[in-house]
């Protein structure tokens, strides 16, 4: 069924739809000075103001009309002491970009927001004007810099036909900010990121809701996984391992055949390993300063969180060692865990 022009101009739904889809362009905000110069007018001519009333009135609403314009159409920011998280799906076609915001996005929003880390996260949907202008990763960073945000998912659903069925092709890349790390730290978070994201989907539209709800939950895990490095290596351990904590629990509840949630359930408590290791080797080097006993059983505690599959980590082996020469005063002990 086609609408004609006439039919939407006699549509209040169709109408308004047309209005908030050109919202954000210049004529709309001269039609909508327009409309408010001619209802002003209307009122004017019951009330019969004198001249500077009128001048007051007209200015007054033109004013109205062009803050609420700019304020309306300004680009959403990360809020301070929030995790800024952009998502940027363009589609092209206003009833497939519905079915994405219901399916996918607002799925991922409740996602994120469930867990004890989902109060410091942000969600901010970019319209559809600016995801369409968002072609590759230089004008992507550059969105992102704008909405100073932490971690952005940009990419384009279309509808195509396949195999004689219309399919949902997805094409989704997405970026973390990070203080500068070294190149080797800054290529592995690159190649996991590259290899955890899905890049390309190809979802069947009979199926498309089940699809969508499960793109969200992957998109979900992997986030809190990339997010919780980025803020390792940027310093916020705490952080970090509460991510890495969420995670872990997330991964319980999904099928662990599934190649990328085996491949977060194997990593996630490496990840958790390094968190320890670095507040081990605080209390270390705190140790080394001061020889308060204290140090070395903060140490210790964290050595005991490591998992027991993590436990051949090297550094984990030296710090073992060190405690049972220095606490338990075993020199036989130390040195058989540093035995190969």
């Amino acid at each position: 069924i086609t609408m004609t022009s006439k039919d939407v101009l006699t549509d209040p739904i169709q109408l308004t739809e047309l209005a908030r889809k050109h919202w954000h362009t210049i004529h709309a905000l001269v039609l909508a000075e327009l409309l408010s110069i001619g209802v002003i007018t209307g009122i004017l001519v019951e009330i019969n103001p004198n001249k500077l009333t009128k001048l007051l009135a007209y200015l007054i609403a033109l004013a109205t009309v062009l803050i609420a314009w700019f304020y309306s159409n300004r680009l959403p920011k990360t809020k301070k002491g929030k995790v800024g998280f952009v998502i940027s799906i363009s589609t092209g076609d206003e009833v497939e970009r519905k079915k994405i915001m219901e399916d996918l996005v607002l799925t991922l929003h409740e996602l994120i927001k469930a867990d004890n880390t989902g109060r410091t996260f942000q969600l901010i949907k970019l319209p559809e004007h600016i995801a369409e202008k968002i072609e590759d990763a230089e004008s992507a960073e550059e969105m992102r810099a704008k909405c100073r945000a932490h971690f952005m998912i940009f990419g384009r659903v279309r509808l195509r036909s396949f195999a004689g069925k219309q399919h949902h092709f997805l094409d989704m890349r997405g970026m973390v900010v990070h203080k500068p790390l070294p190149n080797e730290v800054h290529e592995r978070l690159t190649s996991e990121f590259t290899e955890l994201l899905p890049q390309r989907l190809r979802i069947d539209s009979e199926n498309d809701v089940l699809a969508f709800a499960f793109t969200s939950e992957w998109i979900n895990c992997i986030s809190r996984y990339i997010i919780g490095i980025a803020a390792f290596c940027s310093g916020h351990v705490d952080y970090a391992e509460t991510l890495q904590l969420d995670l872990t629990r997330l991964l319980e509840a999904q099928d662990k055949s599934f190649p990328i949630y085996a491949k977060l359930k194997q990593r996630v408590p490496w990840r958790l390993v390094e968190i320890h290791l670095v507040r081990a080797t605080v209390h270390f080097n705190r140790w080394l300063k001061t020889r308060n006993p204290e140090d070395m059983v903060e140490m210790g505690r964290h050595l005991d969180m490591v998992p027991p599959d993590c436990t051949d980590d090297y550094n984990v082996i030296i710090y073992r060692s060190i405690l049972l020469f220095v606490v338990n005063h075993d020199v036989k002990a130390a040195m058989l865990g540093l035995s190969p």
